[in-house]
């Protein structure tokens, strides 16, 4: 008997082992299957993404892009239409990236913006600046340059000329980031923040009044705003410098949400395209409709075999392609003719600008 209980135990354990083996290989060929088809799920994924971002907005048929409200003349509302530099971008990049989409504007003020990328309420930012990245974002590559111009009265514009000039001046700007800028280049200077006098029920502009009335000696604004708000005042109020920023311009971008899948590849397809705008005439037609030429200066006392004037449509790179037979060499033109340009990207028809060597 005792023989007979020792052998089913023996049995029994045999069964165990091979039981338990049996289990083990089944365990090894489960977590191999669940290993590989995840390595291949993951691979389809990686595979698919590159599209993803693009292929959502267009099935959508929409293309939702967050714009700063009543910011003219990059965005603003006329008569019901939507106007303004960045949509003329934006709607070149509806049929140049997407399947001609329609555009819907998502309004918020600038701070706001980028929660909206985030919590997925828009595709993508419009007038974002490089200077502020946030590691959650992508930027483009930039749309429009400019700099800091700086706005006098006519009787003060020989005065206040440039930043050594403002020494002890009373300057007024928009917001505090404009008056760290200023604080770091001009330490002496009496700096005071005015953009919060800008009123829903008044026109934009009216915050400039303090210039007017001999609040202040000059105010250091965005060009492109610049030019555009002093267009109230009837030459009251001049731009005496259209850049003091030198090389070191500020750039408008688009942001996209850089953890939603395709946004990286969806951005090479944005960066393509916004180079293909800026050397179209589409892009100078926008400069010369929405960014006024205020205070326009030509050159004088120089041989006109030397100097140039730029034609309707043309910009930099347009005209270094046909001048000098290489679309990169705009920036010989431009370095040539600092004084004269706001920027590379803002020139305007009928301005005459001095030729760099090599010209045809």
């Amino acid at each position: 008997m005792y023989r007979k209980l020792k052998n089913d135990k023996l049995e029994n354990q045999k069964i165990m082992k091979n039981k338990t083996q049996s289990f083990s290989i089944l365990l090894i060929f489960c977590l191999s299957f669940f290993f590989l088809t995840s390595c291949n799920s993951s691979t389809n994924s990686s595979n698919n993404d590159s599209d993803l971002l693009l292929e959502k907005i267009n099935t959508a048929g929409r293309l939702n892009v967050g714009f700063e409200p009543d910011a003219p003349p990059l965005y603003f509302e006329e008569s019901g239409t939507k106007k303004g530099f960045d949509y003329e971008l934006i709607s070149f990049l509806s049929k140049e990236v997407f399947d001609g989409v329609k555009i819907s504007a998502i309004e918020d003020g600038y701070d706001q913006l980028p929660n909206y990328l985030q919590e997925g309420k828009i595709d993508i930012m419009a007038g974002g600046r490089t200077d502020e990245e946030n590691e959650d974002e992508l930027y483009s590559e930039s749309y429009l340059s400019f700099g800091y111009c700086l706005l006098t009265t006519p009787s003060s514009s020989d005065k206040f000329r440039d930043l050594s000039s403002l020494r002890n001046a009373r300057i007024g700007v928009y917001d505090d980031y404009t008056a760290q800028w200023i604080k770091e280049k001009v330490p002496s200077s009496n700096i005071s923040i005015i953009g919060d006098r800008e009123e829903e029920s008044t026109p934009t502009s009216d915050w400039m009044s303090g210039l007017v009335k001999g609040e202040f000696d000059a105010i250091i604004y965005d060009y492109p705003f610049g030019a555009n708000e002093i267009e109230d005042y009837n030459s009251k109020i001049v731009i005496s410098n259209k850049n003091l920023n030198g090389e070191d311009l500020n750039n408008y971008v688009l942001v996209v949400n850089k953890r939603t899948p395709g946004a990286g590849d969806l951005l090479i397809k944005i960066n393509d395209a916004i180079q293909k705008f800026k050397r179209s005439e589409k892009y100078s037609d926008a400069i010369a409709e929405y960014i006024p030429n205020s205070n326009a200066k030509n050159i004088s006392n120089i041989n006109p075999a030397d100097s140039y004037t730029i034609q309707k449509g043309e910009t930099l790179s347009i005209i270094a392609r046909d001048k000098m037979g290489d679309v990169t060499r705009w920036s010989e033109i431009y370095n040539l003719n600092k004084d004269i340009l706001a920027s590379p990207d803002i020139i305007y028809s009928g301005q005459i600008i001095r030729k760099p060597s090599g010209w045809n």
